[in-house]
């Protein structure tokens, strides 16, 4: 395969992926909050997580098809339960997971739309005093750390955003810290177009997690900065798997840095864009190895779409559920390419591909500056386990999250 082989099936493949699929299950007559303030359940599905998945079944629906299909490649574990932990769940299509020291116990079915409409446009007259005894009850459960609310989108089930996007919800936090070690949500959310096309409009959810809630909200303090720092594969295990279903050789090594403002730390303005300038600097390093940065018309004449183009196409492919935490603003991408200079690109034999992505923090939160993304792939030879390539992938991530740990130290 020839060196504008490897550019051009890598950038294509990258247009489409973190794809999606969909569907529902039965139908749930009326919003009841009966969930998180119940209390005997929720013990017995705790204890229920502790134990290891043996009864697990093919998943048969559409949203299970797609979450197994969305998860092939990840970190993740899935097991598709045959029967919901708990007797109160009957009707529920429930799914454990673990991932990393984390397990959880998610649980669904279809819902109609119209009762979500309805709890929108009714809540302060017919349910905000429901809701808020609601999440009283909640608190007073054995084991709760009286810490409950109403879910936002980053409290959200991860496992559910490949298929839907959260509407309304409530949860609670389970532990001896706060925020907690463990967390139990129930709520409701609106289905992705491929689920709603085949099915459901709307599910409503059920969520306990062991452990999750710590592996998903893990900072850690650098300076000034309150940092979220992934070098998992999950990220961009979607964008893998397509590229090996093409028949093209792939190792990934990456870092997605998540930013977020000390409270206490004085006050930077977020413009310009610091995701922005931390790209620049990386870009540099890569540059100063040899990368050559694709041009807009390198990108056009590769794929036969601009940057925004390529942008808008990696944002209708992010998770569904995930895509309110972008704040509806585009990803920005850059491309940057060694095709020489190594062993594993001789002859066209192979070459390294370093994409570079940035999103801006949520406008009206001043101490969110979003995030910034490398990952470093190598194709074809420079793939490949039996020369030095992977590890000279691995130090160029690593490199990456050095880089933007120093800039940060110093604002």
């Amino acid at each position: 395969m020839t060196t504008r082989a490897f550019v051009a099936k890598a950038i294509h493949v990258f247009i489409g992926f973190f794809f999606l699929a969909g569907a529902g299950t039965s139908l749930a007559a009326e919003i009841e909050l009966t969930k998180i303030n119940a209390c005997k359940d929720i013990s017995e599905a705790f204890s229920s997580l502790k134990r290891p998945s043996t009864r697990c079944g093919i998943p048969t629906g559409v949203i299970e098809r797609a979450i197994r299909d969305f998860a092939v490649g990840s970190e993740a574990k899935l097991c598709f339960m045959e029967r919901p932990p708990v007797a109160s769940l009957s009707g529920f299509s429930c799914i454990q997971s673990s991932f990393r020291r984390g397990r959880a116990i998610a649980c669904y079915r279809s819902a109609p739309a119209e009762l979500l409409a309805d709890y929108r446009a009714n809540y302060v007259k017919k349910y905000s005093a429901q809701a808020s005894s609601y999440i009283e009850e909640a608190k007073k459960c054995p084991g709760s750390n009286g810490d409950a609310s109403r879910t936002i989108e980053t409290t959200f089930p991860p496992i559910l955003r490949s298929v839907a996007e959260h509407d309304f919800g409530f949860n609670v936090q389970y532990g001896d810290t706060k925020p907690g070690s463990s967390m139990v949500s129930h709520g409701f959310a609106r289905t992705s177009p491929e689920v709603s096309k085949r099915g459901s409009d709307a599910i409503e959810y059920v969520e306990f997690a062991d452990g999750m809630t710590a592996e998903l909200l893990a900072r850690t303090t650098h300076g000034n900065w309150r940092l979220r720092v992934d070098t998992s594969p999950d990220f961009a295990a979607q964008f893998v798997n397509a590229l090996k279903r093409q028949g093209l050789d792939t190792y990934l090594a990456l870092v997605d840095i998540d930013i977020l403002r000390s409270p206490r730390a004085p006050a930077l303005s977020k413009k310009p864009s610091l995701p922005e300038e931390l790209s620049d600097v990386v870009a540099l390093m890569f540059e100063d190895e040899g990368f050559e940065e694709m041009s807009d018309e390198d990108l056009k004449r590769y794929t036969g779409k601009t940057r925004e183009e390529m942008s808008e196409n990696v944002f209708k492919s992010v998770s569904f559920g995930a895509r309110n935490l972008m704040n509806g603003q585009m990803p920005q991408i850059r491309l940057l390419m060694k095709t020489s200079g190594i062993p594993c690109t001789r002859g066209g034999r192979g070459a390294i591909g370093a994409y570079l992505l940035t999103s801006e923090g949520e406008k009206d939160v001043q101490v969110d500056f979003g995030a910034v993304s490398a990952m470093v792939l190598g194709f074809g030879s420079c793939a490949s386990s039996v020369n030095s390539s992977r590890e000279y992938i691995r130090n160029l991530a690593e490199e990456s999250k050095q880089v933007v740990l120093d800039e940060l130290q110093a604002r």
